[in-house]
């Protein structure tokens, strides 16, 4: 400890050689970060906008929530008995729904099978996301059950590819996993959720699943708030709905439920996957300076431990480069995504 800040200031000085190089990797940095949430903002208007969803923002996931031993709380999908719970006795939510992921297998007319990716949604998913079939119909809810209706509803982009966008495919069947199935609707261009879904079939569980939380969690349950209704109100409601799903079923002991942005899931951390690679740049850079001083120990004799003073330095220079870019990164994150969209 005698020898701490004798270290520390032959690192500094190593550092201060160097300025050209520290202050380049400062404010590229502050920078690119400052850029990055710009850059962000728009891109999440832009993904918002191709999803044809109006008002996306009013859309949100519900997740159930589990604390897990050193990782904290946990979003896992819920079961089927909850969100009829929800639907009873909740009222932040416009409408609400739940689905099913639904990888089929589709047996074609000449013989091949291509594999579709598909989900299972009960008749107000489309509600929720106020889009109307581009042709026929959607879902009924006597069609959703136990025993849902042999009926389908095919995306814009699958109709084109397959059809040749003839108005004349309702009515036709496809099967399915070895069932048949009747096309009832063709869904608007761009639309494609859940997670890029090509076909939507009525929502089917085994019949025990419906009454009891049995076999796991597996559905994902969609909401869009009711005007006026804010995230923070909907997490409020949650908060109480969380004790009545804990009386309603053993099963949710230890659960909680809360509302998470549908913007949130579908960019799916990218924007911190490019502050580590800019972070990544800067480090190796500071890496590359420490193995020059290594290697320079290495001739010189001067002993190798020192080397961790240049290692806190270097941490330490990473430090200042997040704090010097919350400046221009707090005013990218003002910017109006719609205005850059617009006057792009």
């Amino acid at each position: 400890m005698n020898s701490l800040l004798p270290d520390l200031t032959v690192a500094l000085r190593f550092f201060a050689r160097r300025r050209a190089a520290t202050a380049v990797i400062v404010l590229t940095m502050a920078l690119a970060l400052g850029a990055n949430t710009a850059v962000f903002s728009v891109l999440k208007a832009f993904l918002l906008s191709s999803l044809g969803v109006p008002e996306a923002d009013r859309v949100m996931f519900i997740w159930t929530v589990r604390d897990l031993p050193g990782r904290g709380p946990v979003n896992f999908s819920d079961a089927h008995p909850n969100y009829k719970l929800l639907r009873e006795s909740t009222h932040f939510w416009e409408n609400i729904a739940t689905t099913l992921g639904a990888d089929l297998n589709w047996l074609q007319d000449d013989g091949e099978t291509r594999r579709l990716q598909g989900a299972r949604v009960t008749a107000d998913f489309f509600a929720v996301m106020r889009v109307q079939p581009a042709l026929g119909r959607v879902f009924r809810a006597a069609e959703e059950g136990p025993n849902a209706a042999p009926v389908a509803v095919i995306s814009s982009a699958l109709w084109r590819s397959v059809f040749a966008g003839e108005p004349g495919v309702l009515g036709r069947t496809l099967r399915l996993s070895g069932a048949p199935h009747t096309i009832i609707g063709v869904m608007p261009p761009r639309f494609s959720l859940p997670a890029g879904a090509e076909i939507w079939l009525p929502h089917d569980l085994p019949a025990s699943m419906w009454t009891a939380i049995t076999g796991g969690r597996g559905t994902q349950t969609y909401t869009r708030l009711a005007p006026g209704v804010s995230v923070a109100d909907a997490d409020r409601e949650l908060l109480e709905f969380t004790q009545r799903a804990r009386e309603a079923d053993a099963a949710n002991k230890d659960w909680g439920w809360r509302v998470s942005p549908l913007r949130q899931n579908i960019l799916f951390g990218a924007d911190r996957v490019v502050v580590f690679v800019q972070a990544g740049a800067a480090a190796g850079l500071a890496g590359a300076w420490l193995a020059a001083r290594w290697a320079q120990s290495a001739l010189t004799g001067f002993p190798a431990g020192i080397l961790w003073p240049y290692a806190a330095v270097t941490a330490l220079v990473l430090l200042l480069t997040q704090l010097s870019s919350y400046v221009p990164a707090r005013r990218a994150a003002r910017l109006d995504a719609r205005k850059a969209l617009t006057s792009a």
